[in-house]
């Protein structure tokens, strides 16, 4: 999840002409086509190839969590749903397919957020405190909040100059709620597993407990 991070900025430094964080968003950098005003970008199918990468370790993270019962079926599936919609956004450049790369992007932001927060929160109900677990939570909330506003058309009516700043609020929350889960779950995990007590050194002085006394064989007895 966190080399989507690293590969952009890869990506931005080979833009040819200007690209602004806060004003463009995250789907530019995978077109192929370039655009006088705002220019174009070398790299977009290692972004491309990123995102998707992104989106298959989702998929079988998700599924990986349901298997171990590490988490509901229910939410696994969601997260699985949110991962095909991050693979889509690859496959399906925002130049040659708009309406399915705004399809594919809408399944994984509708999805995956607002998983991340019951997963998050079931996790911090569940078990001791959890850094992870709350990192997780916070992230997805801000994560369903900046859809929110992505998705009612704020950042675009009111907000035209920091679009790209909403979205990348959603993305990066998002991602990074999905990190913090995933240690938030195997954290969960080894608390569960049951611990083993170790037997008594002979060096110690300690001596087993009568119920769990070695059995002497009989030339001891003799």
């Amino acid at each position: 999840m966190l080399q989507v991070f690293v590969v952009e900025t890869i990506v931005i430094a080979g833009w040819r002409g200007r690209y602004s964080r806060s004003g463009q968003f995250i789907s530019e950098l995978g077109t192929g086509q370039c655009s006088a005003l705002a220019g174009c970008v070398n790299l977009s199918w290692l972004m491309n190839a990123s995102i998707a990468v992104a989106g298959l370790s989702l998929a079988v993270g998700a599924i990986c969590w349901a298997r171990s019962g590490a988490l509901d079926a229910v939410l696994a599936a969601l997260l699985v749903v949110g991962a095909a919609g991050l693979v889509g956004l690859a496959f399906l450049p925002l130049d040659s397919h708009v309406v399915l790369h705004s399809l594919a992007a809408n399944i994984f932001f509708a999805s995956t957020p607002v998983t991340l927060v019951i997963a998050s929160a079931r996790v911090v109900r569940q078990t001791r405190p959890s850094p992870a677990g709350i990192v997780a939570l916070l992230f997805g909330l801000i994560a369903s909040s900046s859809w929110v506003v992505h998705a009612s058309g704020l950042a675009e009516t009111n907000l035209d100059d920091a679009r790209g700043l909403v979205q990348r609020f959603l993305v990066y929350s998002t991602l990074l709620s999905i990190v913090a889960l995933a240690c938030a779950l195997y954290g969960a995990a080894r608390q569960a597993q049951p611990r083993i007590a170790s037997p008594p050194s002979v060096y110690s002085g300690q001596r087993w407990p009568t119920e769990q006394a070695p059995q002497r064989n009989d030339q001891e007895r003799r």
